[in-house]
């Protein structure tokens, strides 16, 4: 795997952006909602497709929930499952359940699956029945008028006390502090400014989904909610709501320059100020290099996957168009043999290629199997298998 002939490198890392960076210990309904309720109460921290809330009117939704759903869990159990079709519900009510201190999982409909691995004691979701056992309670049952009591706290703040899905089928279990780290490494490495207006364009059952939702809200800014992820729906978000920021996937990408017409790009010019292209895996750099001719703007490439959130990324003021990027603060990348995993002690830039081991702030506490928990993660540093090659600009490139 070693090259034949070596450059020395030339390090890049943006100017003016700290490497490493402390994370506060707050729970994440303390740094998403309470603060800007207090701070900025009238400043529209979310929109719907119907509705907008202000950071104050956010803040008694969420409290609202949380009371509720603190009540169901005194009652049955810690546990708690919300499976919503919609992003903005269940955006909702993961506020609510961050701030009921429960341990909470996150599925879309699609991924009822799970929910068995998860084992739940309280469900909310608004058509299915994931386990026959456990009662079903609607969403609007969530934000009724409730007695006001004081919270029972179930959680500590590096516990696991969020699950999500993986892409291979198993649950991923973050802690409030794991979340908040992530979000902060991405904010702090993009120099993400405050009151950002960002189109949240997925799911947030998916792990780009759910980041750019929460870095609008960490900074004061707007989570503009999209209903759908078609690329018209994202295009009409944008110019609707004077959108600034937009985070896709490769595919809605392709649907964006395929999709648009003439009169749209203009407009959305003179809207986007951030276009984020969401990568897991290789990536095409002509999908990358169409979107920048779009929207006329550097495209930003954000690996990441559920276990470690974001790692690898560009910074807008350099990059190259094939490259995935670079590490992201608190983040670190070591390269190890794809088949034993074993660290390889040469420099990445003398490498053709080699897995990559992933440790951050902000990785995962576990698995809901010990087994696989053992198999990727192995004193604190992740792998699943990915390939990559390094230049001696130090800048990743992703491999097939």
């Amino acid at each position: 795997m070693s090259k034949k002939v070596a450059t020395l490198p030339n390090w890049f890392w943006p100017e003016g952006v700290a490497r490493s960076i402390g994370i506060p210990p707050l729970f994440l309904d303390e740094l998403l909602v309470e603060r800007w309720a207090d701070e900025t109460p009238q400043k529209v921290a979310f929109i719907t497709q119907s509705e907008e809330y202000t950071y104050q009117r956010l803040r008694e939704v969420v409290n609202r929930g949380a009371r509720n759903i603190d009540e169901l869990c005194r009652s049955n159990g810690n546990r708690v499952l919300i499976v919503e079709e919609s992003p903005a519900t269940s955006l909702l009510l993961l506020l609510s359940a961050w701030k009921a201190r429960c341990f909470v999982c996150l599925l879309h409909p699609e991924q009822i699956s799970l929910a068995s691995r998860f084992a739940p004691n309280v469900v909310i979701s608004s058509a299915h029945k994931p386990h026959d056992n456990v009662a079903i309670t609607q969403p609007e049952a969530i934000f009724t008028e409730s007695a006001d009591q004081p919270i029972e706290g179930r959680c500590e703040l590096r516990h696991r006390s969020v699950a999500m899905p993986s892409i291979d089928g198993f649950l991923v279990f973050h802690s409030h502090y794991s979340l908040a780290a992530g979000i902060l490494a991405l904010v702090t490495f993009l120099e993400i400014p405050q009151q950002l207006r960002v189109v949240v364009a997925n799911h947030p059952t998916t792990w780009h989904g759910l980041y750019s939702a929460l870095l609008a809200m960490y900074q004061g800014g707007t989570a503009i909610v999209n209903a759908t992820s078609s690329a018209q729906s994202l295009v009409q978000n944008m110019l609707n709501f004077d959108g600034e920021a937009l985070f896709v996937t490769p595919e809605q990408a392709g649907e964006l320059i395929s999709e648009v017409g003439p009169r749209q790009r203009r407009e959305l010019r003179e809207k986007a100020k951030w276009v984020v292209m969401a990568i897991e895996s290789a990536f095409s750099a002509r999908v990358r290099e169409s979107l920048r001719n779009l929207f006329r703007r550097p495209i930003i490439t954000l690996f990441g996957m559920p276990e470690t959130g974001p790692a690898i990324a560009t910074h807008p003021s350099w990059y190259v168009t094939e490259s995935a990027g670079i590490p992201i603060t608190n983040v670190e990348l070591r390269p190890v043999d794809p088949k034993s995993r074993e660290p390889i002690e040469v420099p990445w830039e003398l490498l053709e290629y080699a897995g990559v081991e992933i440790k951050a702030s902000h990785l995962m506490v576990e698995y809901d199997d010990p087994k696989i928990t053992s198999q990727r993660l192995r004193r604190r540093w992740f792998f699943n298998g990915l390939l990559a090659m390094m230049d001696a600009n130090g800048l990743y490139y992703l491999l097939d």
